[in-house]
């Protein structure tokens, strides 16, 4: 990998634990599309799609372990020990996803709690004020739970 593709793995925020996944999950999908290598993590073009074809092959797991590359460089060395024994990045990528994506009602609720009991921090300024209430609506929205404008 070129020094800047690697640069751009070191900016990303490092999943540590449940709460740090919604983030984690936002910049690592953005990520994937941005490498056009999507296809690979979902599954939509799998090993097994290359039929015989020794240079499909070859790219196929190049770019596999590319991507595989830059989920091990933004996880704690503690999220490492889940995927060790992963062979693909839709296997590391379906682990992680298993074992620290919230129960998705678990989340709504504590989602909307947060945003009901959120009161204005004077000790920030307005605009993180803003941010951190516009976090809790996306994670929300990610979710498909809408808030009701009032």
């Amino acid at each position: 990998m070129a020094t800047t593709e690697i640069e751009e793995i070191t900016h990303l925020p490092k999943l540590k634990d449940a709460d740090s996944f919604p983030l984690w999950d936002f910049e690592i999908k953005i990520l994937m599309h941005a490498k056009e290598l999507i296809n690979i993590v979902d599954g939509s073009d799998l090993l097994s799609d290359q039929g015989r074809d020794e240079e499909n092959i070859r790219k196929w797991k190049m770019q596999d372990a590319k991507f595989q590359y830059c989920i091990v460089r933004t996880i704690e060395k503690h999220v490492k020990t889940h995927i060790m024994t992963c062979t693909t990045t839709k296997e590391m990528y379906d682990t992680l996803k298993q074992i620290y994506q919230r129960d998705t009602s678990q989340q709504k609720c504590l989602l909307l709690q947060d945003f009901h009991n959120f009161k204005y921090d004077k000790t920030k300024d307005m605009m993180t004020n803003i941010s951190h209430v516009q976090n809790i609506a996306f994670r929300l929205h990610q979710l498909n739970q809408t808030l009701m404008k009032t």
